[in-house]
């Protein structure tokens, strides 16, 4: 949330001063100077000047991109307090263009282990900018270990046992076409003890068979809506129930949830850290809607805040889904060139249509 403040008595003030203070701890200060006769009003992202003796307001740009070009209005000077606050409001919009989206501190970083290759990338939706901007990165408070690649958002390195502990480093994100930025931070835990093992993988959870699953359909490999990880199919406007077992890690303290690049799920799909169970009703879809892919992350914690391990893995909302018994014959064809495709290979292949067997007619 933005706060803007200021004092001003009107047409005799001297001195006074506009503040924006951004939620990321960037302030601006718009300057208002009321000297011989003129009242003039700048900052770092605009300033203008207002002439007692005529109604004439010029306002000047200072930053590529926020207006085209100066602009001088007419105004009554008993205006003047609405034109003050018009240029508040501007000002918080220009700051608004670059925000913080997803706190790094909220994206489960994983944890570092002495004597291991450590690799994390914050997710790219971590920051909102103008559609058209680009962001450019840096990185401060960097451990001598630790490496920071602005170009894939990457953090790399191998602590030693000298390392251990939980360093902060802050991200500070670069708006190409203006000057504007803004910083988050999050911490690195550096751990001397072993990674948690995997016990039991999601593979042997998903299964039809298994009671912890309810209401939802196990993908197999030749499914057409399998990405080559462990899935479920929920039907639209279903309500679903996916249990995890307790063990599927070793020596964690509990259970949470993430989309694959680290934010939050959709609000429809709610875990339990203490069940560890993902449950929650599927968004409504009509019947000529597309399946909805969404790609999520189980992590495994034995420090606060930080993942220990991670299995991937994907819920997909579709009505129905196209899969082959015994797999389907690969067809070669070349652009721009017409082709023919007898469907003989459709009975042969037996393919199933959300169990039913397609049969050709």
């Amino acid at each position: 949330m933005y706060r803007c403040q200021f004092s001003l008595l009107l047409f005799r003030s001297r001195y006074s001063t506009i503040c924006m203070t951004h939620r990321e701890s960037h302030c601006i200060d718009v300057i208002v100077n009321w000297s011989r006769g003129e009242l003039n009003i700048s900052s770092n992202i605009s300033s203008c000047s207002f002439p007692s003796s005529s109604s004439a307001f010029t306002f000047l740009e200072t930053v590529a991109g926020r207006l085209s070009a100066s602009r001088t209005r007419n105004f009554r000077q008993h205006t003047m307090f609405a034109i003050l606050l018009s240029l508040c409001l501007l000002t918080v919009h220009g700051l608004a263009a670059l925000t913080v989206n997803l706190p790094l501190q909220d994206q489960l970083a994983p944890t570092a282990r002495v004597g291991r290759p450590y690799s994390w990338a914050f997710s790219n939706r971590s920051f909102t900018v103008d559609s058209g901007a680009t962001l450019s990165y840096a990185a401060s408070g960097l451990p001598s270990w630790l490496s920071f690649n602005p170009e894939t958002r990457t953090f790399s390195g191998t602590p030693s046992a000298d390392d251990e502990g939980i360093p902060r480093i802050n991200v500070t994100a670069r708006q190409s076409s203006s000057s504007a930025t803004v910083s988050s931070y999050f911490s690195i835990c550096v751990s001397s003890y072993a990674a948690p093992t995997l016990n039991v993988p999601l593979e042997t959870q998903f299964q039809q068979s298994n009671p912890s699953l309810s209401s939802v359909f196990v993908l197999d490999s030749t499914s057409a809506l399998s990405h080559g990880r462990p899935a479920l199919r929920i039907p639209p406007s279903w309500s679903f129930s996916v249990g995890f077992q307790s063990n599927t890690f070793g020596d964690v303290i509990h259970y949470a949830i993430s989309q694959a690049d680290g934010s939050v799920p959709p609000s429809w799909l709610r875990f339990n850290n203490a069940s560890g169970t993902l449950s929650g009703v599927a968004p409504y879809a009509r019947s000529n809607d597309p399946p909805t892919l969404i790609s999520l992350s189980l992590h495994g914690i034995d420090q606060n805040g930080y993942s220990s391990a991670q299995l991937p893995f994907d819920v997909v909302v579709a009505a129905h889904e196209l899969r082959s018994v015994s797999p389907l014959p690969t067809i070669n064809v070349t652009t721009a060139a017409p082709f023919n495709l007898s469907l003989w290979c459709v009975a042969t292949a037996e393919v199933l249509v959300a169990g039913p067997l397609l049969k050709p007619i």
